[in-house]
Parts: structure tokens; sequence; C-alpha cells
């Protein structure tokens, strides 16, 4: 389970910093959708909740701060684009979507 000091700050509070934060807790193994509960994020093998109360709390506070600094639409994008890439993706204009690199 992950604790409050495992979680990273929102230190910059542009879109830049908002993806650095995105791929930061994606090297944590976590991705939580700003729609979902933090605590409902489940270890899929140990069954076991992913963060404690406090760390829920943080990155709660920081979805708001990201939302009201660069809007939830932007930092909804910048996560998507940050799970995407880190999952082996890349966009193709060509194509208007998400491709798999070889």
């Amino acid at each position: 389970m992950l604790s409050v000091e495992m979680i990273p700050a929102l230190t910059d509070k542009t879109a830049a910093g908002t993806r650095a934060w995105w791929d930061a807790m994606l090297e944590l193994g976590i991705y939580i959708h700003p729609e979902d509960d933090p605590a409902d994020q489940i270890n899929a093998t140990t069954g076991q909740r992913e963060l404690d109360d406090a760390a829920c709390a943080k990155v709660t506070s920081i979805y708001e701060n990201m939302f009201s600094n660069i809007g939830e639409a932007e930092a909804c994008a910048i996560g998507v684009e940050a799970w995407y890439t880190y999952q082996g993706y890349t966009w193709d204009t060509s194509k208007d979507e998400w491709v798999r690199q070889h």
C-alpha cells in the first residue's frame, strides 16, 4: 500500500508539470482516473487497497489543483496521453488515433 509520502507532489502547476505528475504515478504502477475514488484502487496481486487514506486525500487534492490550474478536460487529456505513452502507444495523426509501437 502506498503512503502519502510516496505520492509525488504536483510542484509545477502547468501542463508540463501535470504530465510529469502522471508519469511519476505511472512509474509507481498507479493510474487513477479522476472520476474514480482513489480508495477503490485495488492491487491485483494482493487484493488490498493501493493507497492509504492520506494518500487518497493527497491524490484528490492534486486533481483539484490540476483542474483549477489548467482545467479538468486538459488535465484528463494529459493523463490519457501519459497512460497511452506508458503502454507503448503513439498518436498517429494520419489515422487520428493511438497506435501501438512495434
